[in-house]
């Protein structure tokens, strides 16, 4: 695994700029560096288990609830096809695409996320 060849440290250092876009600020890179050095072996792996064992898509249709997704337009670990997969995959769910910023949208622009999950829980 990722962790295993770098150890946290270097993980951290070396992959944090991959959730963020091109544009981040770096109060923005230092926070997502700072969490990625707090993550243990085990939530690592726990992490990856799920991530590569999980259907979201395939078990949407067993979950009775609202769901709001939301992507960024510059994420590249889960792009905005993907999310639009997952949102049609959940009857009644709405996307939200927030433009240019990365995966870790929330701490790219904390203000523009807020603002999608507070509209949506308005509606809801």
């Amino acid at each position: 695994s990722m962790l295993r060849e770098l150890g946290i440290q270097k993980m951290a250092i070396e992959r944090s700029s991959a959730l963020l876009s091109p544009t981040a600020s770096p109060e923005a890179l230092a926070l997502v560096e700072w969490n990625m050095n707090k993550v243990t072996k085990k939530g690592y792996e726990q992490a990856a288990r799920t991530l590569a064992n999980g259907d979201i898509i395939g078990i949407a249709g067993k979950h009775n609830g609202v769901v709001h997704i939301i992507s960024s337009s510059g994420d590249n670990i889960t792009p905005t096809t993907t999310a639009k997969k997952i949102a049609k995959s959940f009857e009644g769910s709405s996307l939200e695409i927030l433009p240019g910023l990365g995966h870790a949208s929330y701490v790219e622009d904390a203000d523009i996320f807020s603002k999608s999950v507070l509209k949506f829980l308005e509606n809801n």
